[in-house]
């Protein structure tokens, strides 16, 4: 295996020398000029539209709809544009994560308002074993960091049969990582990439400066007045060698209303101030769909769309606090966790304990990792001397996926 690549691994979490190209992303409808007559109640009246005929396109009558949903936006969307198509009795969805977190309880209270057929799918008790996580590596290319899924085999056991409806990377379309202040040449788009993104930050895992993978993002760029750089290269590379694989993982049909459509045309064609914070997408998301975008976001901190700057700034302290809490505090949960406390799980956890262990200790008998002990780093974090989760998950991931490339079977 590539060094260099694997480096790349350790660093941002997933392989960035990747050549596959699932769900390649069509830009050569972008007109920048087209919208720039029409008042913006014009465009969010337009932008409805043209949601609604993206999920008017997708949905396929005499098939059961799954929608995944948390405390975001994209999903909330699909899950209210499918209501115009349908009863909330014929749509399924789930929720899966750390009770007691935004994205987690929102995502439950959103399917609860539209009367949908709901599965919460804590994380708390689903019990991980190497047989699964090898099989989700295999079922994502072995590209990308594990522990980051929803428990597979169950969903498989509930879904497989449904059509799956993803917000995939409605966030970006929709202005969601749109610069204040793009820049203007490609190599500081790229630096600015490869500082922010990087998934492990407890320490310096990889040994290596950034601009020694500046020439895996390496793509054919589009004119930044249409795209900024910013979203060219998160586009074509973090979408292409990440979310594609990770979101979209194999054994499920899967409909994408946000991308490759006339919805995308238009989202992209407009003006950037339409973009910029999701300004426009929310305009009109509270106008087709007040029922479900007047309730409490993840966005806004567990504050609903409109609220008020006075009562976000209020919020973010008390979650701030609550995060503080969940550190220090038995019964605490911090509302921000992602999927899972893996801090405390790894050492208090059997299962994931287990895992983690066998798989770090395999890795370093490998020899591939000779720069840095990563046996002491399990040890210290068992020690509690540190906080070194994310270190450890893509340690493990690494060996897992090595372990599926050369069919790795259960003793």
């Amino acid at each position: 295996m590539n060094l260099k690549n694997v480096k790349s691994f350790l660093q941002y979490g997933y392989f960035m020398n990747y050549e596959k190209d699932d769900l390649p992303l069509e830009f050569s409808k972008i007109d920048k000029l087209i919208y720039t007559s029409l008042e913006e109640n014009e465009l969010v009246n337009l932008g409805i539209e043209k949601f609604i005929e993206a999920i008017s396109k997708d949905f396929e009558y005499n098939y059961q709809h799954v929608v995944p949903l948390s405390g975001g936006l994209d999903s909330r969307a699909i899950l209210a544009a499918l209501l115009e198509f349908t009863d909330a009795s014929n749509i399924f969805t789930y929720t899966f994560g750390t009770p007691g977190t935004l994205d987690y309880e929102i995502g439950g209270l959103i399917a609860k308002k539209a009367g949908t057929k709901h599965t919460n799918l804590p994380l708390t008790t689903h019990k991980y074993c190497q047989d699964e996580l090898i099989d989700i590596s295999n079922r994502i290319n072995n590209q990308t960091m594990l522990f980051h899924h929803p428990p597979v085999w169950l969903v498989d056991e509930l879904f497989s049969n449904h059509v799956v409806w993803s917000g995939y990377i409605g966030d970006l379309i929709v202005g969601g990582h749109l610069p204040t202040h793009p820049v203007t040449n490609l190599k500081d788009a790229k630096l600015k990439y490869l500082n922010k993104y990087k998934y492990v930050k407890s320490l310096s895992l990889s040994n290596i400066e950034n601009d020694f993978l500046i020439d895996y993002i390496n793509f054919n760029t589009i004119d930044k007045k249409l795209v900024t750089y910013e979203e060219q290269i998160l586009f074509n590379e973090r979408v292409r060698k990440l979310t594609a694989p990770h979101v979209l993982i194999k054994g499920y049909n899967y409909k994408t209303p946000f991308i490759n459509n006339g919805f995308m045309d238009f989202m992209l064609s407009l003006d950037n101030r339409f973009r910029l914070g999701k300004y426009l997408f929310i305009e009109m998301m509270l106008k087709a769909f007040p029922k479900l975008f007047s309730q409490k976001t993840k966005n806004n901190y567990g504050l609903p769309l409109k609220s008020g700057n006075i009562k976000i700034e209020v919020k973010k302290i008390e979650n701030k606090i609550k995060s503080f809490l969940g550190r220090s505090l038995n019964g605490f949960v911090n509302p921000y966790i992602n999927y899972l406390d893996f801090r405390n799980g790894i050492r208090e956890r059997e299962d994931l304990l287990s895992i983690f262990s066998s798989n770090i200790m395999d890795l370093k008998s490998r020899g591939i990792i000779d720069w840095i002990d990563i046996e002491d780093i399990l040890n210290r974090h068992l020690k509690k001397q540190g906080n070194f989760a994310d270190a450890l998950i893509v340690l493990t991931s690494l060996e897992i996926h090595l372990k599926a490339q050369t069919g790795w079977k259960t003793k």
